[in-house]
């Protein structure tokens, strides 16, 4: 069985993995073909849930924390949801009266608009609600990547958002673990939240199957390369498959947005996850 070497490293990596059954086996899956039309580098990871099979692109690079860009919405969520900054989807999160230049951006959202947005100004209002000593707690509970809330910069306006700019860094092997315990219920977290949170993530509905996921994009402050995120899980026929991408790019293209989808569904449907 081809399981020994990604056991151990996912066993380092989050000392947490008591829900994975030991009989875990993974494939090594050439999607280079899919990166290199959209010029990127990067990588992916696949995991069935009924076949207990982890298929991966570029494997050693899943397990490389990058920084979580607005895939850090999704335990973000949670938390505001937990502190009661917002009690369901359809709380509203009131504009600030200042312009941005996303035009989505600019008025009253929804917890579900907010999110589907990925509305920056609004999750940055909610993050000066909760703080920063709450934050730090709140990633210990939940077990989410390096843990850190530490930016190097003393400008408040940019320290709030310290999962755009911060040292705040998680790898796909640590997104896997962690949408893995949203869907099963076993963050420490309450049932009312999760719910809400797997509500909004619900991206698109078929007769087939139904995609849930989040997309992230930032400049990384240390390499200053672009990174693109996707994340999230399909789930069909009784079954769940997590998947996370994760591209970057030092000089990208102006298909570099698109580019984190599009290369994942093209991914799921070779490993015909979806049609």
């Amino acid at each position: 069985m081809r399981v020994t070497y990604w056991i151990i490293i996912l066993l380092g990596l989050t000392g947490s993995l008591t829900s994975f059954r030991s009989n875990i086996e993974d494939q090594e899956i050439d999607l280079s073909q899919f990166f290199n039309d959209y010029k990127v580098t990067g990588s992916f990871i696949l995991f069935d849930e009924n076949k207990n099979l982890f298929s991966r692109y570029n494997p050693r690079r899943c397990n490389e924390r990058f920084t979580p860009a607005s895939t850090f919405k999704i335990p973000n969520s949670i938390i505001a949801l937990e502190e009661h900054i917002v009690e369901n989807s359809n709380s509203i999160l009131k504009w600030d009266g200042i312009e941005t230049k996303n035009p989505a951006w600019n008025k009253d959202l929804t917890l579900k608009e907010a999110f589907r947005a990925s509305c920056v100004p609004c999750y940055v209002r909610i993050a000066r609600v909760v703080g920063e000593t709450k934050y730090m707690s709140y990633l210990e509970k939940l077990d989410y990547g390096n843990k850190s809330t530490k930016v190097e910069n003393d400008d408040p306006n940019l320290r709030i958002a310290f999962w755009l700019v911060g040292e705040l860094r998680i790898s796909q092997e640590e997104q896997i673990v962690f949408l893995r315990k949203l869907y099963d219920y076993k963050l420490p977290a309450s049932k009312h939240a999760i719910e809400v949170v797997k509500d909004i993530l619900v991206d698109e509905k078929t007769d087939g199957y139904v995609l849930s996921g989040k997309l992230g994009r930032v400049t990384d402050s240390v390499t200053k390369k672009e990174i693109g995120w996707y994340v999230g899980y399909v789930e069909k026929n009784g079954n769940v498959y997590f998947f996370a991408t994760n591209i970057e790019s030092i000089d990208p293209t102006d298909d570099f947005g698109s580019a984190r989808k599009d290369i994942t569904l093209k991914s799921l449907r070779k490993l015909k996850v979806i049609d």
